[in-house]
């Protein structure tokens, strides 16, 4: 079970060790599904080290529909009342101990965790003190946390130009929802946007600023890259499905140029996403007012405009 996290250095692959760890992948899922993570900051940050995420106030101008540092998915049941409501882990602590490691930063003296987290950056074995880990970064995803380790930073450890996720993508959600979730999304504008300092007599400068906010809002992807108009991200596939059945099935909106599913790199195994390449935008465009929802082998599958993975 994967979530995608596209953020503005690149996209993180993060595997959940659901089974062992139940509590803590069913409270992450549900805080991606309600969009808690959309456009947060990476925060905190220490060069081969660590990194935070998981702070809604961090990078946001007074952000009151979420008037709260850390809460779990229960302090999120009713949008109107948020509340700091921590819930228990149900493993002992297991801390991240090596690059890629994702792990929950419980509160000091209790196995009390909400919804901040800790991406662990350090390339040898050195426990993080007082985290729950549930997941693993995938290894084609370690170059974007290493280079997220390299990062400017300001004396707080904040990224001198921001560090976002753009959108969290669940590939797959096993936990049925017990009741509605609210969705809160992300109220960002330029002016809580941290960009490079434009040079007033550097047009180039002040293009590239203009690009990075657009990119934060989630108007293109990467700084500097125009978007795919002509590829379709698909998610939450059914790990039987080839990239032959998806070449058939969206061959009807134009033709397919190239299907790619994502697999594990040891493994094989379906990743539950891959990428639709059409030769025109019209028929991509077409396959998504369509197919958002639809049923491919028995999973109802999620569609969005992206750019592949390479």
């Amino acid at each position: 079970m994967s979530v995608l996290l596209e953020t503005t250095l690149g996209d993180l692959i993060v595997d959940l060790d659901y089974e062992a760890c139940s509590v803590e992948s069913y409270n992450f899922l549900k805080l991606c599904k309600t969009r808690f993570y959309d456009c947060q900051c990476f925060y905190d940050v220490h060069a081969e080290r660590a990194a935070r995420l998981g702070d809604p106030q961090v990078g946001f101008a007074r952000r009151t529909d979420l008037p709260v540092h850390n809460t779990s998915v229960e302090g999120l049941r009713e949008a109107r009342a948020v509340t700091p409501k921590l819930i228990e882990a149900s493993v002992a602590a297991q801390p991240a101990e090596r690059l890629g490691h994702v792990a929950f930063v419980l509160k000091p003296g209790t196995r009390l965790l909400g919804s901040n987290l800790l991406f662990a950056l350090n390339p040898d074995p050195r426990p993080h003190r007082n985290t729950v880990r549930f997941a693993q970064v995938i290894d084609e995803s370690l170059p974007v946390l290493q280079q997220l380790s390299t990062v400017s930073l300001d004396l707080q450890h904040r990224p001198h130009v921001d560090v976002r996720i753009r959108r969290a993508h669940i590939i797959y959600d096993p936990f049925p929802d017990e009741q509605p979730l609210p969705v809160f999304p992300p109220p960002v504008t330029a002016a809580r946007v941290r960009l490079p300092r434009a040079d007033a007599g550097d047009p180039d400068t002040r293009t590239g600023a203009k690009e990075l906010t657009l990119e934060i809002l989630g108007d293109i992807r990467r700084a500097g890259i125009a978007p795919a108009e002509n590829v379709l991200f698909v998610c939450k596939l059914n790990p039987l499905t080839r990239a032959a059945d998806l070449a058939t099935v969206f061959a009807q909106f134009g033709h397919v140029n190239s299907v790619e599913v994502i697999r594990d790199r040891d493994s094989r195994r379906s990743l539950g996403y891959g990428f639709v390449e059409f030769a025109t935008k019209a028929a991509c465009e077409l396959a998504y007012t369509k197919m958002d929802g639809a049923l491919i082998d028995d999973r109802r599958v999620h569609v969005d405009f992206s750019q592949s993975l390479k």
